[in-house]
This record gives C-alpha cells, sequence and structure tokens, in this order.
C-alpha cells in the first residue's frame, strides 16, 4: 500500500491486516517502485496524489515491467472527475476508488482482483 498520509495508510493497512492480508506499506511512489522486487507484492494499493511522482506515474512503471504487468493496482483517490478516471485507466490501473475509501468496498475489491489474477 503507497500513501503520503500517514494516518490513512495506517488505519488501511490495518483494516487489510485483519481480513487477512499481508501489508507493506510506502509513503511514497518512490518508495513503493524501491520496494518492489524485494516484496514482490500480489496486488499494489495505490493513493494518486503524492509528491515527486503521482499514482498516475507509479501505476504506469508498475504495468511497463515485465514481471509486474499483471499485478492488479487500485488507485484511491479524491479526485473524481471523469478525466482522473481516464488517466487511471490510461496507467493500467485494474480499479479506481474515491476517498473517504469504504473500507468493505476496498476490501472486495482487492479480493476480486486476486481471485481473477
Amino acid at each position: 500500500m503507497v500513501d503520503d498520509t500517514p494516518d490513512l495508510l495506517v488505519s488501511t493497512r490495518k483494516r487489510l491486516v485483519s481480513e487477512g492480508f499481508e501489508v507493506a506499506t510506502a509513503a511514497d511512489g518512490r518508495a513503493a517502485l524501491d520496494m518492489l522486487e524485494a516484496w514482490r507484492p500480489d496486488a499494489v494499493v495505490l493513493d494518486v496524489m503524492m509528491p515527486e511522482l503521482n499514482g498516475f506515474q507509479v501505476c504506469r512503471r508498475i504495468k511497463q515491467h515485465p514481471d509486474f504487468t499483471l499485478v492488479p493496482v487500485i488507485m484511491l483517490t479524491a479526485k473524481t472527475s471523469a478525466a482522473d478516471r481516464f488517466w487511471g485507466e490510461n496507467a493500467g490501473a485494474d480499479a479506481y476508488l474515491t476517498k473517504p475509501v469504504d473500507s468493505i468496498e476496498l476490501v472486495e475489491t482487492l479480493r476480486s482482483l486476486l481471485e481473477d489474477g
């Protein structure tokens, strides 16, 4: 999970762990990309608005990496316009959820994407 908002990162991580997921966290896009090789995630939950590398850029890099092309990416954002959703889809996101994120919806989306993969 990648988010530059510490409270959200902690609370969402707790929820996912309580649902049986193993969760690694990163506070920005660069740290997340650095963790990819070592962590080899089954899925990525990714904030859109972050400093340096935004979520669209991180998603695109994940999807362009030959080892991670099929890794599902869920984008989380306060950006709700059709244009923002387009950019998420264009970057390769498998799901696009708006903040505040309903934790049940996040868990169900994550499980669905992992079952499909």
